[in-house]
């Protein structure tokens, strides 16, 4: 049975901001009730690469958050393509074109006119261009654990997994995708390739809810908390949207915007998990792909740094407020399909038994991934109000 010593935390944030800049210049944080996940924070993300922020303040520092648009502009001058970005410095990477995508969760904009989607494709590219649809999905490769960057072979090529495990792998040979190469699935997080005003737009509606103002643009109080899964809760109401939490995931990493008493990288976990299908997977490749996409890095670095990050699962709550943990509850369908029963089980227990044990505390890009793959599952857990079948880790 693991530790449930785990204590959560809330904060009330007073903001004293000068609205047009939306630069933090005074603040006092009440601790208050209690919030799931963040309480780790206060020691987490130590040695981030430079990734402590800048107290809140949007465009300034913390990495690269140029707007994602420009990724897939129109590149028919020759100059470099959406390949060479991507890879960016790291060996020849592979795109699969994906023509007529018919994802459920592709936004509105992700097709149409072009007056939705100014960068959409248009028509099928002519021979020796780079015009067209650029939409496509990456394949897994073997990592390198501690930082996700990918492990040549001994002649320099990238390495596709050909097992979801990756225990079985193929080298990538003149841009030839080996035979059982896995694509990585984004799913919803697709929403990484919206134009770079959409994405403005939802962290903009982040910091409104995160840092209101009155008629005047004087500072609210605002009482900020978080789910179960970690997403952060504002005044009651949990941040949801896929496009908010992924514009938040792209600020918290890039430094553009800070919540005191949240550790950010910590934070940034949870995020991507509010982007992600609740029913997918985040795995190493999924959040390093997204990161290159949305031109995340740390510093002169061409990836993002994840040293020093640090997580273990502490989901448990105390739920009624009577200062012990208690196991969460939950309802399934019993054998005959019809009636329903109640269950309880610690939440932690069943992350372990449904995705495993953690990476070593020092594979810190593995483990991000897999803090945001925990976070994701509890999502999934807490939003199915009748599950199928009694669950993995019931206490009986």
């Amino acid at each position: 049975m693991l530790q449930r010593a785990f204590k959560k935390q809330s904060v009330k944030v007073w903001l004293a901001a000068s609205c047009a800049v939306m630069a933090l210049s005074t603040l006092s944080v009440v601790p208050d009730m209690g919030f799931a996940q963040q309480q780790r924070g206060a020691t987490a993300g130590q040695g981030q690469g430079g990734q402590s922020g800048s107290g809140g303040q949007r465009g300034a520092g913390g990495g690269s958050s140029q707007g994602l648009g420009g990724i897939f502009r129109d590149l028919s001058d020759g100059s470099t393509n959406i390949e060479t970005r991507i890879t960016r410095g790291k060996g020849e990477r592979v795109i699969i074109i994906i023509e007529g995508d018919d994802d459920s969760d592709r936004p509105a904009w992700a097709g149409g006119s072009k007056e939705l989607n100014p960068n959409r494709g248009e028509g099928n590219p002519s021979p020796g261009t780079t015009k067209g649809d650029l939409y496509g999905d990456l394949v897994y490769l073997l990592r390198n654990p501690v930082t996700g960057l990918p492990v040549l072979d001994d002649d320099g090529n990238e390495q596709a997994c050909t097992n979801i495990e990756c225990t079985e792998y193929a080298s990538i040979i003149d841009g030839e995708v080996p035979a059982g190469a896995i694509e990585v699935d984004f799913g919803r997080t697709n929403i990484m390739r919206a134009p770079a005003s959409v994405t403005e737009h939802s962290l903009d509606e982040v910091v409104s809810k995160v840092f209101p103002v009155d008629a005047d643009g004087n500072p609210l109080p605002v009482e900020i908390t978080t789910d179960e899964s970690g997403r952060l809760v504002v005044d009651g109401a949990t941040i949801d949207s896929p496009l908010e939490n992924y514009a938040l995931y792209v600020a918290l990493l890039s430094g553009d915007i800070s919540i005191p008493g949240f550790d950010p990288v910590l934070l940034a976990t949870s995020a991507l998990a509010g982007a992600a299908d609740k029913t997918g997977d985040i795995t190493l490749d999924f959040v390093i792909n997204v990161n290159e996409i949305s031109e995340l890095s740390t510093g002169d670095l061409d990836y993002y740094d994840y040293t020093g990050f640090s997580y273990s699962r502490d989901y448990d709550d105390d739920a009624d407020g009577d200062g012990t943990i208690d196991p969460y509850t939950y309802y399934y369908f019993d054998t005959d399909g019809t009636t329903v029963l109640s269950a309880e089980l610690w939440i932690d227990d069943y992350l372990a038994l449904t995705n495993g044990d953690l990476p070593t505390a020092t594979d810190f890009a593995a483990l991000f991934a897999q803090a945001a793959d925990d976070a994701l599952e509890v999502i999934e857990l807490v939003h199915t109000q009748i599950h199928d079948e009694k669950l993995p880790g019931t206490i009986e």
